[in-house]
């Protein structure tokens, strides 16, 4: 789920709905290469909802990157409703109820293409010195504006230099381990991040 392109809690309650019924069909739509792995299956049912664009939704509202009591509000949204919707829905087509819910991951080709930040993590950076070889001898050099970074600049007119990146957090790590330990709360898979 892109929590970064909701705009209001109630769309982000409909659509983390939604997801958790699709990833309950996905559990007895997948190809299974023996029976007891349908057996497994069935009594360990795991679903690992996932988020991506936390460090969007935060840049958009102008917060520093954190776990701030307004991102709380929505991840108790976020543990709430993935649970009764799949629970639900589970009990609907007479399924076992799932065992996991969500799950966070860092989401990194998937967040590219939506032009979203990745999972819980920071922009890598906001712009950095690319360097490349040509005619097979010669360095050559060349600033580039992350493309994530640059659609949240002129989405939400952000002053770059505020815009908080991992090379920035990199210093204070115990800020990226917070998060990591906050967003762990409403989370009953496991949590993929890494400190740069």
């Amino acid at each position: 789920v892109n929590i970064g392109a909701l705009e209001s809690l109630d769309e982000f309650r409909d659509v983390v709905a939604v997801a958790s019924k699709f990833l309950v069909c996905g559990t007895i739509r997948a190809a299974l290469p023996y029976k007891k792995v349908a057996e497994v299956r069935e009594r360990n049912r795991r679903l690992g909802l996932g988020l991506m664009g936390v460090h969007e939704w935060l840049l958009k509202r102008k917060l520093q990157y954190g776990c701030p009591a307004q991102l709380k509000t929505w991840l108790e949204a976020y543990e709430k409703e993935s649970e009764k919707a799949a629970n639900e829905h589970c009990d609907r087509l007479f399924l076992s109820r799932p065992k996991g819910y969500r799950a966070i991951a860092p989401t990194g080709t998937i967040g590219i293409l939506a032009g979203t930040t990745t999972g819980i993590e920071p922009l890598f950076a906001v712009a950095y010195k690319r360097r490349y070889l040509t005619e097979g001898t010669r360095w050559k050099y060349e600033y580039v504006v992350d493309s994530t970074a640059q659609l949240l600049i002129e989405k939400y007119g952000l002053e770059p230099a505020k815009i908080e990146s991992a090379s920035d957090l990199a210093r204070d790590p115990e800020r990226r381990i917070a998060m990591q330990a906050d967003m762990q709360d409403y989370v009953d898979h496991a949590i993929s991040s890494t400190i740069n």
